[in-house]
Order: structure tokens, then sequence, then C-alpha cells
């Protein structure tokens, strides 16, 4: 069976942790919006980002290492979903978006990084560019959504 180092599995960690804390953060954001829209697309990447942590939890399982739970908070997660919960607590749906953008650019910059490994599977690597791609969809999305509400 093949392996992954120990410090490309530090870094998966990481993403999941990144992961699970933007599926809590979208989804406490579809349950404080009023707009349909933005209640319905937060939903929906919420689930996406739960199916993304498990679809990175199999891989690490079938390379041999156990996925960590996804409970300790880098700070610059951290800091964007409190920065979200404000931003909730006020109903603003332009404030939520800009921290919805934050969040998606700093996924964006955890996902380049491991990436950036010249080492890294084929397998795994497919697996994150998929990813990455839907999360800078996202990103863009939540940009065009920031700007029609600015305008509104």
């Amino acid at each position: 069976m093949e392996t992954i180092s120990e410090a490309l599995n530090n870094k998966l960690n990481s993403l999941l942790t990144t992961l699970y804390d933007g599926e809590k953060g979208y989804q406490e954001a579809a349950d404080n919006v009023n707009n349909e829209t933005l209640k319905s697309r937060f939903t929906t990447l919420s689930k996406q980002r739960y199916d993304f942590g498990h679809e990175i939890k199999e891989i690490m399982t079938r390379f041999g290492v156990k996925p960590d739970k996804g409970t300790s908070t880098i700070a610059d997660i951290h800091r964007f979903w409190m920065s979200l919960r404000t931003a909730i607590s006020n109903q603003d749906e332009e404030v939520i978006l800009n921290e919805c953008v934050r969040g998606e650019s700093s996924a964006v910059e955890t996902y380049e990084d491991i990436l950036s490994d010249l080492n890294l599977h084929g397998e795994i690597k497919q697996i994150l560019e998929n990813q990455l791609v839907k999360i800078r969809q996202a990103k863009k999305e939540m940009n065009e959504l920031k700007e029609a509400f600015a305008i509104a």
C-alpha cells in the first residue's frame, strides 16, 4: 500500500479543517439569511464542503493515514467565520457575501499550497484540482452576488 508523507498528511488535515469550517459557516449563513436564493446557495455550498471533506478522508485512509476530525481551528479560517457570525447577526447580505469571498480566498490558498507539492500522488492531485475548480467557481459566484447586493 502506498503512503503519503507526514508533511502532506498535515496539509490534508489542515484542508479538512478548512472544509469543515466552511461547511459549518455556510450552513450558519443559510440559516440566518432571509433571501431564498442565498439560503439555497449557501446550503448547497455547505453540502459541497462536506462532500469534499469526506472525499479527502477516503483518499487519506486509502493511503494509510488516519484523518483528524477537523476540530482544530486555523487562525485565518477562525477569524473568517467569526466575522461571518458578526455579519449574520446584523443580517447584512453584502457583508455576509464579503466574508464568504474572503473564506473562499483562504480555501483557494490552502489548495494551491498543497498542489504546489511536486511529489503529490496523481490521484490526490486530481481530486484536489477538481475540488479547487469548484471552489474557484464558488468564489466567483460569491463575488458576483456581492456586487449585485451592493447595487441593490
